[in-house]
């Protein structure tokens, strides 16, 4: 099955808000950014993912990756928007901000799409969804945000529900960055 991707970035706008206490806006701004490359760069290694498209405010260059423009209307109308580009195909959601993740924890969120129709990747709190995958070109709405892991999971009850180091792990929190620090993430 071949995949596309899409992939939200805060690219161009204040980002990564919960972290000002530590970070100023540009070390932010770099975080973001290197977070970006190196999840595309995960996404470009992965057999089956045949698309990459990043949803920013604004281009970041990172190798065949697509871009569209975010118009500010909010993240999930903006991923619903991008999903249209890819019609029926399978399709992946895959958050930014995931600093450990590896083709093989894409692998594992693929596959399992693949087997139920849909996979759900929830972060490490179980509260949050840092990446999901349709394969089975249903009509779906994206739902992230506060809760969204129980959100998904009552939109698509038979999803496989996907749990890798890589997939959970997000960065948003000091607490986030100190564990992320602690696990050898170097800051830019």
């Amino acid at each position: 099955m071949r995949w596309g991707a899409i992939v939200p970035v805060n690219y161009g706008r204040d980002c990564k808000t919960r972290l000002a206490g530590r970070l100023d806006r540009d070390r932010r701004t770099k975080l973001v950014e290197l977070m970006a490359r190196q999840v595309i760069s995960e996404l470009q290694k992965t057999a089956s993912i045949a698309e990459i498209l990043m949803v920013s405010p604004k281009r970041l260059e990172v190798g065949n990756a697509g871009w569209a423009e975010d118009l500010g209307r909010g993240l999930n109308a903006e991923l619903a928007a991008a999903r249209t580009r890819f019609a029926q195909a399978p399709v992946a959601f895959v958050h930014a901000d995931l600093p450990f993740l590896a083709t093989q924890d894409l692998s594992a969120l693929l596959d399992a799409a693949e087997r139920s129709g849909t996979a759900i990747a929830p972060d490490r709190h179980a509260q949050g969804t840092n990446a999901l995958a349709v394969a089975d070109g249903r009509e779906f709405m994206p739902m992230f945000g506060r809760e969204s892991f129980s959100r998904h999971g009552r939109a698509l009850p038979n999803a496989a529900i996907v749990r890798t180091n890589g997939l959970s792990f997000d960065l948003d929190e000091e607490e986030d960055l100190d564990i992320a620090l602690a696990r050898g993430f170097v800051l830019p």
